[in-house]
């Protein structure tokens, strides 16, 4: 997976340490991409899409 850039500085935190803490989620989650990660979020109602 590739580190994002823009929100981890959002956040105040390097782009390495939110590559880990995705990277970690994942494995949780027991998803194997970041789409499906994203679409975890939208369906459980993390995030909206308008």
């Amino acid at each position: 997976m590739r580190p994002p850039r823009k929100s981890p500085n959002a956040l105040g935190i390097s782009p390495k340490t939110a590559q880990v803490h995705g990277e970690n989620l994942k494995q949780k989650l027991d998803l194997r991409s970041t789409a499906a990660m994203v679409g975890y979020a939208i369906k459980h109602k993390f995030i909206r899409i308008d």
